[in-house]
């Protein structure tokens, strides 16, 4: 599971200040079920799966099918501009854009491009069927679950 190792750092460079505030200010990566799998920069835990949700809302009818084929959705929320993707068709993408829209959709699909890569390799090392970690969390697995709003209940667990 060594590539998927490499998430974290992955998001954290995703983050790095680069002149002309062309980067991304927030990056997350959520699980088939909607779970936070990583998160870096001016994104908070507790907010991903709801921005996941929000962007839902204002994509076209045909939105999974659109991420699917690798487009990427946007929405703005309170002054910010969120972008929402695929990877592995698997996991949920999210970034929060720098000040330059035009160069922060082309990180965060650069991004989501080497999440899917991750994704990619882990696969080869672990099997075809292999889907990143949930941190415990129960789901269906489907991608549309991560974007229910509100989202559905989760059953209490012993970490609670």
């Amino acid at each position: 599971m060594r590539p998927w190792l490499e998430l974290v750092p992955l998001l954290n460079r995703a983050v790095e200040p680069v002149p002309d505030g062309a980067g991304l200010h927030g990056v997350a990566v959520l699980s088939p079920s909607g779970e936070p799998v990583g998160v870096a920069g001016a994104l908070a835990h507790y907010e991903v799966r709801a921005l996941a949700a929000l962007v839902s809302r204002e994509g076209p009818p045909d939105l999974l099918r659109t991420l699917f084929e690798g487009e990427l959705a946007a929405a703005t929320f309170d002054d910010r501009r969120v972008f929402l993707g695929i990877a592995g068709r698997c996991v949920f993408v999210i970034a929060m854009a720098g000040e330059d829209l035009a160069q922060s959709r082309a990180a965060a699909a650069d991004l989501r491009d080497d999440i899917e890569r991750l994704i990619r390799e882990a696969r080869l090392e672990r099997g075809a069927s292999w889907i990143p970690p949930t941190g415990g969390s129960e789901g269906s697995g489907s991608p549309a679950e991560a974007f229910a709003w509100p989202p559905r209940p989760r059953p209490p667990n012993d970490k609670n």
